[in-house]
């Protein structure tokens, strides 16, 4: 829809404190897809999918991605597609719920949410990882005092 060709990448980056493997990664940018299983569940204008970016923690996704592959912005794509039959659970065989309706072009079935690069944020996600791995590495040293007692 933008005209530029995306291949899926294949390459999965870690740290010291995160991993990840990003579904494309461009020159300047990263985009992550969201395929929605009905036309209910997708978001038609950018400011409701940006609500649902947020909530689900997309954003932060986003945000580990540019700290991990170095990008200055990433992208949630949300893409409007028919579920696949094979994917429908058989309770919902005769529903037309995971169908596209024809009016709808198809390049009127993306739907993108931009995050920008902020130093400031992925600074409290290093923070919040040394933090979890102190934490994790108490519990494993309280229970190797009370398993190997």
């Amino acid at each position: 829809l933008s005209g530029e060709f995306y291949q899926k990448n294949d390459l999965r980056i870690t740290n010291d404190y995160l991993t990840g493997e990003a579904d494309i990664v461009h020159d300047d940018h990263g985009r992550d897809t969201k395929c929605p299983w009905s036309i209910e569940q997708f978001p038609m204008v950018e400011s409701h999918a940006r609500q649902m970016a947020v909530k689900a923690g997309y954003e932060w996704q986003c945000r580990g991605y540019m700290h991990l592959y170095d990008k200055s912005r990433w992208a949630v794509d949300y893409c409007l597609m028919e579920t696949p039959s094979e994917l429908i659970p058989p309770w919902e065989m005769e529903s037309d719920i995971h169908g596209i309706p024809l009016m709808i072009p198809i390049e009127q079935r993306v739907t993108t949410v931009w995050f920008e690069r902020d130093l400031e944020l992925e600074a409290k996600i290093v923070q919040k990882c040394k933090a979890a791995q102190a934490y994790a590495q108490e519990l494993i040293e309280a229970w190797k005092k009370e398993k190997q007692a």
